[in-house]
């Protein structure tokens, strides 16, 4: 009836509002646990992009990253590769394990193929690699696209995890969507991330 309704739907914006004021304290935060923590200076970072081929034609599902890039490399993270990989899983993988053979990166910000449809493969590609999951990243990014896209933010899984020593954030293609993760929550913590993911 409509009392069980409205009683619902009030317990789920308790939740939003819990969640968003968990979000605010965790950024509000985080310049403290830095600098507590002894970050690894000039982390290595490299970019993936996705595209598809769709009849000979090359559709690039990934942002365009060199805002992003140059963004990283003003606040002291080295970038040693940026790349174009086919939206497959396959060539996803691939392209993770040579890079990560070739570069030994601390991070890797993969770009594109986190939504829905049935070429977005990032996530069913990625995640099987993932030797640790990094839970709260999906959970605060979710949060933050909350704030700028109201429900839409739905459409996107993206995550974060721990491959070998490197830690790969899988985002989505909107460049948009790029600069809110790696703004708010990747480029302040990535020093902090790192040196766990390095620690024995």
């Amino acid at each position: 009836d409509g009392g069980r309704v409205e009683a619902a739907v009030d317990e789920a914006l308790g939740h939003v509002q819990r969640l968003q004021a968990l979000v605010q304290h965790v950024l509000a935060g985080r310049q403290h646990a830095l600098v507590h923590a002894g970050p690894v200076e000039g982390q290595m970072v490299i970019f993936f992009e996705l595209f598809l081929e769709v009849i000979g034609i090359e559709h690039r599902a990934g942002a365009d990253l060199a805002q992003i890039r140059s963004q990283a490399e003003k606040e002291g993270h080295q970038v040693v590769f940026h790349g174009l990989v086919k939206d497959s899983e396959e060539d996803i993988r691939m392209a993770l394990r040579d890079a990560i053979r070739n570069h030994s990166p601390h991070a890797m910000i993969l770009n594109g193929g986190t939504g829905i449809t049935k070429t977005d493969v990032t996530i069913e590609a990625v995640t099987p690699m993932f030797r640790k999951t990094l839970t709260a990243f999906s959970t605060l990014f979710t949060m933050l696209s909350f704030e700028e896209i109201d429900t839409a933010a739905i459409l996107s899984r993206a995550t974060a995890g721990i491959v070998a020593d490197t830690v790969v954030f899988c985002l989505p293609g909107s460049l948009t969507a790029c600069k809110l993760a790696c703004r708010s929550i990747i480029f302040p913590e990535l020093g902090h991330v790192v040196k766990h993911a390095l620690e024995p």
